[in-house]
């Protein structure tokens, strides 16, 4: 192992947010270096040391930080503009050689002058909006933020980002001057997967499961078109949030899994809904996740479930390197066939597919790798 000590930060998440790659992130992290301080929110902290044994959690010194508590809109604007205030001061306290910034918060541009260090930002979602894939006002000020500086003669050369897949940079060099390429390199998702000795089994009736949030804008009208021509021996079953009316989707046929009464899911529950699902819904257009990973399908690899999607560049990728692990389709009108006509597939091929990318993308194997690229 590195002498190196080496500092990772989430100022921005709470709770369940993101807990799994943070965790499997700081495990490959232990893989390298010796010593690991990790600032984070109490809740988020605690939720995350669950995935690690007492002998991994000794190794790291946890900090804490505070975050914006206020809910709504306002709340949510507030919460990401202090999480990026709170990031530049601990960034200018760190002791360490290498910096590690685990949720990148495009309104930390507006303090980035501040910030002298060397870091290491690993980039999600927020890069779909890149793309102008934004829902909403807030996402249309960070995809302003995210644009001003990844526009020309406007990047820090002390920035140094880490997506989450190599479809991920080959799409990436297409937005980006190319002189920015040397500051972007890519390692595969690393994830702790669950124990599972065997996959689930197939039956007559199948049951779909939905684990992402659905809205107007992800899935929604399409979710609809599947109610109206759906067999009677396929489930569908929504496990994840939706923003719409909840009893005209019952009354269409959807099956709503009950959440808590905060609208959340505790991970027990969830984990054991999704165990009683023959597959994992995806009802994203093919020209989503050019930009960003996706933890759901990671999710359906735990639990050993295969997907239902059509082709994108992220599952394609995937593919390439584990073989298919689900039922993949061209267009919406083939997934619409199989639903109202499910015909018979190959089993056994998802399912070596799916064992092979538990062996894979380990934060053993992404280690290997991370070590080489980390400033």
């Amino acid at each position: 192992m590195e002498e190196n000590k080496i500092t990772l930060i989430d100022t921005f998440g709470e709770n369940s947010f993101h807990e799994i790659f943070n965790a499997a992130f700081l495990l490959s992290v232990l893989n390298i270096y010796q010593s690991v301080t990790y600032f984070g929110t109490k809740s988020s902290i605690e939720n995350q040391k669950k995935f690690l044994t007492e002998e991994q959690r000794a190794k790291v010194h946890y900090e804490y930080v505070k975050c914006v508590k206020k809910k709504g809109h306002v709340g949510l604007l507030c919460k990401y503009v202090w999480a990026a205030i709170s990031l530049v001061s601990v960034i200018k306290k760190s002791k360490s050689s290498k910096i590690v910034v685990l949720n990148h918060n495009p309104f930390m541009y507006l303090f980035a002058r501040l910030i002298a260090k060397d870091i290491n930002i690993i980039c999600h979602g927020e890069m779909e909006l890149i793309n102008g894939n934004d829902d909403g006002k807030l996402a249309k000020i960070m995809t302003w933020l995210l644009r001003q500086h990844f526009r020309k003669n406007n990047m820090y050369g002390n920035f140094h980002y880490i997506v989450l897949g190599d479809s991920i940079l080959k799409n990436l060099s297409s937005k980006l001057e190319p002189e920015y390429s040397p500051y972007f390199s890519s390692i595969d998702h690393p994830y702790i997967f669950n124990d599972l000795q065997t996959m689930s089994a197939f039956k007559a009736r199948l049951s779909v499961g939905i684990v992402g949030i659905t809205t107007p804008t992800k899935g929604l009208s399409m979710l609809k078109e599947l109610l109206k021509i759906k067999a009677d021996s396929i489930d569908i079953y929504h496990i994840g949030k939706i923003s719409d009316n909840d009893s005209q989707l019952k009354n269409a046929g959807l099956k709503i899994v009950k959440r808590d009464s905060n609208n959340e899911l505790s991970r027990d529950k969830y984990e054991a809904w999704i165990k009683k699902m023959n597959f994992i819904l995806f009802l994203y257009p093919t020209d989503n996740y050019k930009l960003t990973a996706s933890g759901a399908v990671f999710e359906s690899f735990s639990m050993g479930i295969p997907v239902i999607a059509l082709h994108n560049d992220y599952f394609d990728y995937l593919s390439s390197k584990i073989g298919d692990f689900g039922l993949f389709f061209d267009n919406f009108e083939q997934m619409k066939s199989f639903f109202a006509a499910p015909y018979e597939f190959d089993t056994e091929r998802m399912f070596l597919s799916i064992k092979k990318a538990r062996n894979l993308f380990t934060s053993e194997n992404v280690s290997k790798k991370l070590k080489i690229i980390i400033k």
